[in-house]
């Protein structure tokens, strides 16, 4: 590689390096990038401390189920304790296609106002809204929606985009 070329793939390298350090750092979080969809049941939820105190142990996590039921497909946010708080009282609407229906269903979670150091999302369809040996998820929306229902954040998977 001559001089001036290698010059130039440093420069593209430095600027690479930059660019992902200020958005980790501050304002442009895209942290909804990496969101994972996982089936838990209901003992991946159980610690000892509830033994104790009778209350689920959430280790950090703001857990939103759309039942009292733990069991259910996850949805896990990597959103920032700065973005998570940013959202007190706001909205997330998911909208997710499952195996059995073509048509998307929409929950909505609300953030609640007061929060505790939680440094996680964990959205959870859960009880009736998700069964397991009758569903697979087939594409999913995520809208953070804030006071006035404006989209704050979206993100969804590969699919959801697809033309129909």
């Amino acid at each position: 590689m001559s001089g001036h070329r290698l010059v130039l793939a440093s420069l593209v390298m430095v600027g690479q390096w930059l660019t992902c350090l200020a958005s980790n750092q501050y304002g442009t979080d895209n942290s909804l990038l990496n969101v994972r969809a996982e089936y838990h049941v209901e003992s991946d939820f159980l610690r000892i401390r509830e033994f104790f105190s009778g209350k689920e142990y959430t280790a950090g996590s703001l857990i939103l189920r759309t039942s009292a039921e733990r069991k259910g497909l996850y949805f896990h946010l990597p959103l920032r304790a700065a973005r998570i708080s940013f959202l007190k009282g706001k909205t997330i609407k998911l909208e997710v296609i499952d195996s059995t229906d073509p048509q998307s269903r929409t929950f909505h979670f609300v953030i609640p106002k007061e929060l505790k150091g939680q440094k996680k999302v964990l959205l959870g369809l859960t009880g009736k809204d998700w069964n397991e040996t009758e569903m697979n998820l087939v594409a999913w929306r995520i809208t953070m929606l804030g006071s006035q229902k404006e989209n704050l954040l979206v993100n969804q998977s590969s699919l959801w985009a697809h033309q129909k």
